[in-house]
């Protein structure tokens, strides 16, 4: 636990103030680096009950304070349900499974999502075909995110497939990771990783990933969506390079 050393328990503000301004800047980053950084220093099974009462006090705030939460329940609902479907069996798989072989597949597929960069003005997903689409998607980043908390790689993907505008992003990323980092919570209480001492530390480690937070927000309003689509793909790519790491190691 953070608070049996000073200097580890600065490490862990730090990271999580860190990983909060960058959810402030663009809406993901926040599992990415806090859930990397800090399973260098403990077992993912002990970060994550500590940090996932962060990843949804976040994202309901982001999802709020962007105005869209209605418009984007209703565009996509059938997205939320296949997530919720996924996060459930693969939390509840995640105990006794080695999850490599998933970081790998999704590290892969990241990438490849990044290295198609010259097509990404031609990649386009039209509303027409969100009803079977988007459940598939929902399925995929349910089933990984429910392993590594990490489901924005392939909302995020799937996302800039469909061309949203910025702040139309930041709000439908937040109601879509709000829903799953909810489900992921009742997973982890179900199987019996977050109790009453995880949720009191959870929400001590809340304070500084909600500064971060409101300094990359600040930032963000400050940003032309030319940088704003820089910054989402910087982010993909750091995130899919971190994913093949731990496949391998």
């Amino acid at each position: 636990m953070p608070y049996s050393d000073p200097v580890l328990l600065f490490y862990w503000v730090a990271t999580l103030a860190l990983a909060g301004f960058a959810k402030g800047v663009s809406g993901i980053g926040l599992p990415l680096i806090a859930v990397s950084l800090l399973s260098l220093v403990a077992n993912i099974t002990t970060v994550l009950p500590l940090v996932v009462i962060s990843f949804v006090v976040t994202n309901v705030w982001q999802a709020l304070s962007s105005g869209l939460v209605v418009p984007s329940l209703a565009r996509f609902w059938h997205l939320l349900l296949t997530t919720a479907l996924g996060t459930v069996v693969s939390a509840w798989l995640m105990i006794g499974l080695d999850p490599r072989i998933l970081y790998g597949v999704l590290g892969a597929m990241v990438l490849l999502f990044i290295a198609s960069g010259p097509l990404h003005r031609h990649l386009h997903v039209p509303r027409s075909r969100e009803w079977w689409l988007s459940p598939l998607v929902g399925l995929l980043a349910g089933i990984f995110g429910g392993f590594s908390s990490i489901f924005g790689p392939t909302l995020v993907s799937y996302m800039a497939a469909l061309k949203l505008p910025k702040e139309e992003f930041v709000g439908a990323i937040g109601v879509l990771l709000s829903a799953s980092t909810v489900v992921l919570a009742l997973s982890l209480v179900a199987n019996g990783l977050l109790g009453w001492y995880e949720a009191m530390w959870g929400l001590v480690l809340l304070a500084p990933v909600a500064v971060g937070m409101a300094a990359g927000q600040r930032l963000r309003r400050h940003i032309s969506q030319l940088w704003f689509n820089r910054i989402i793909m910087i982010l993909l790519t750091v995130i899919g390079l971190n994913l093949l790491r731990r496949a391998l190691y």
